[in-house]
Parts: C-alpha cells; structure tokens; sequence
C-alpha cells in the first residue's frame, strides 16, 4: 500500500472528510465519505505531500497550512479548498515555517498555535497567529495573537464555548499534562 498520512477530519453536509497526504504520490487530498453509507471517493486538491500540516475547517473551506515536504524543510505556505470539492488555492502564507503545530476556525478568523520550524529536534513555539477570512475564503494577512505561555509542540486544540483549550504536547521531549485555557470570543 501507499505511505498516507490522515491528519484532520470534519463533517460537512453529512459526510465525513479527512485531509490525507500521500508521499507515493507526492499529493494531498481530501478523502470523503457519507456518514449514513460509507463509500470513500476522493479528490485531488493540487497540493504536493504536507505531513505535520495544520488544518482547520470553516462551514465551506478546508485550509492546508505550514507542514513539511519530502525535503524535511517545515514550509510557509498555506492553500484553502471549497470542503464541497475542488482544487486548492494559495492563499497569505504563514508568518514563520510551522509544522507539528495546531489550527482551527473560529467564526471569520483562522489561529494558528505553536508548532515547531525543524522537522526532527527543534523546540516547541509559544507564537500564536490569526488571519481575518475574506469573503471568498482566503485569508487576509496573519496577525501576531496573544503567545502561549510555553513553547507547544504535537499538541491538539479544541473550540469549547468561547474558550480554547489546548491539550497534550509538550515544548521538548515527551508529554506535558498541563491544558491551557483561553477565552477567544469576547
């Protein structure tokens, strides 16, 4: 079988999509299936292979930000995809090469958490960025956000409420237990 790597997952109008890259085919696709009956298609969004990727979902677009390519080099830039089907576009690439780090969507606005610029060592960051999304589903220019207090690396985060919480990960090494919290809606 092909080398895949299935990174994120949402449900959108009943199905379930999951972002997966294949380094075999150098490419990255989104894999879809109804909930209600499984049959899997997929489609080629026209992205070369990302592993450690960050994606985040809004109601209508998949955006594929950062990760790193068969070079080991952690990248910049990022592409959003109609989540009904279609291929990528660019949109404003990230501020700094991040991989192993944490997106999600929250109401116009994409975050992008921590993550780390190397591809084997390298330090967990504390950065946190946002972008505005422009009507068309780009994003407008990244704006520093409100750091974390700790570096964070291969961690997860969840919109709960008007709160973030960030899970896992740690700056170095293995595991941190501590969660942090942050009001994101005001």
């Amino acid at each position: 079988g092909a080398f895949a790597i299935s990174s994120e997952a949402t449900v959108h109008d009943a199905q379930l999509v999951v972002m997966q890259s294949s380094l075999d085919t150098d490419a990255t696709s989104a894999l879809r299936t109804p909930v209600a009956a499984p049959a899997w298609t997929s489609d080629d969004l026209g992205i070369a292979f990302r592993a450690q990727a960050q994606y985040a979902f809004t109601a209508t677009h998949a955006y594929t930000l950062g990760g790193y390519h068969d070079t080991n080099a952690v990248l910049t830039d990022a592409f959003v995809a109609p989540l009904d089907g279609g291929p990528a576009m660019a949109t404003t690439a990230l501020p700094t090469a991040t991989g192993f780090g944490e997106a999600i969507a929250v109401d116009d606005y994409i975050f992008v958490i921590g993550g780390r610029d190397q591809v084997f060592g390298g330090t967990g960051a504390s950065t946190t960025y946002s972008a505005h999304i422009a009507a068309d589903g780009s994003l407008e220019p990244w704006q520093p956000a409100t750091a974390l207090p700790m570096g964070r690396t291969n961690h997860d985060v969840a919109l709960v409420g008007d709160f973030l919480a960030l899970t896992g990960g740690a700056t170095t090494g293995g595991g941190d237990a501590t969660v942090l919290v942050s009001r994101v809606r005001r």
